[in-house]
């Protein structure tokens, strides 16, 4: 792998998720998202859900805060204490079941590091286009901009989508 290296050299921390969590329906869950390394605190964390089948859905970005059109019983929060994003999940139903990713970012100067997924995969990038690197799922790279928007570049095309998911069959 050539590329081996050059992720080491930009690894700044990791996230960790736990690989499940159970509860029964109208039961309240939390997630959590540890960093590694530096405060939780320094970056922008959001959280993605997706459904079989489906591509993932930005529920909360910059810690706490709520895209239009997502229930009020997805909620975010920062646990300095754990040095976590959490999502709690409240009046859990069916339809929650789904995989949940959070995601991280920090800027510096003029380019940005972005982890996702749990798994750290960074690249440096300009701070006008942050991309996020979904791992293991065969997606495109989407574009995250710190005021609550999602888009995603075609790689195929290089025409930015807004506001969706793009996937990649």
């Amino acid at each position: 792998m050539a590329w081996a290296p050059l992720l080491l050299v930009l690894m700044l921390f990791v996230l960790t998720q736990p690989p499940s969590v159970s509860a029964s329906p109208g039961q309240t869950v939390t997630i959590s998202c540890a960093r590694s390394s530096g405060s939780i605190s320094d970056s922008w964390n959001s959280w993605y859900q997706q459904s079989p089948g489906r591509a993932p859905v930005l529920i909360i970005y910059q810690d706490s805060k709520q895209p239009s059109g997502i229930p009020s019983r997805f909620s975010g929060a920062i646990d300095s204490s754990a040095n976590a994003a959490t999502l709690t999940i409240s009046g859990l139903q069916a339809d929650d079941e789904a995989d949940y990713y959070c995601a991280s970012y920090a800027g510096s100067g003029n380019s940005t590091v972005l982890q996702a997924y749990g798994v750290l995969r960074p690249k440096p990038l300009t701070a006008a286009q942050v991309k996020l690197l979904c791992v293991g799922l065969t997606v495109s790279l989407c574009c995250l901009r710190p005021c609550s928007k999602m888009n995603c570049l075609s790689p195929a095309t290089g025409v930015t989508i807004p506001n969706q998911a793009y996937i990649v069959r």
